[in-house]
């Protein structure tokens, strides 16, 4: 899942992340409160780090329709 190694390096240094939403909302909010808790260790401004994530406009509880733009609207809003 990247938390011990991958976003401890992107704390020390990278310019840039990319997360997987496909866990949805809450996990990509646990992966960005892993990278902040590396940030505070190495010293690093957490917000000087870009963050994006990658995921599905389409989920499993949408079904195979997926999702409205108001359904992608609020996921991305969150």
């Amino acid at each position: 899942g990247g938390e011990t190694k991958t976003l401890r390096l992107v704390a020390k240094y990278a310019d840039a992340c990319n997360l997987s939403a496909m866990g949805g909302i809450d996990e990509v909010a646990h992966k960005l409160d892993v990278l902040r808790a590396h940030c505070e260790a190495e010293g690093r401004d957490y917000d000087a780090i870009e963050k994006t994530t990658i995921g599905w406009a389409v989920t499993p509880e949408a079904g195979p329709t997926g999702m409205t733009p108001d359904d992608a609207v609020r996921l991305l809003a969150a």
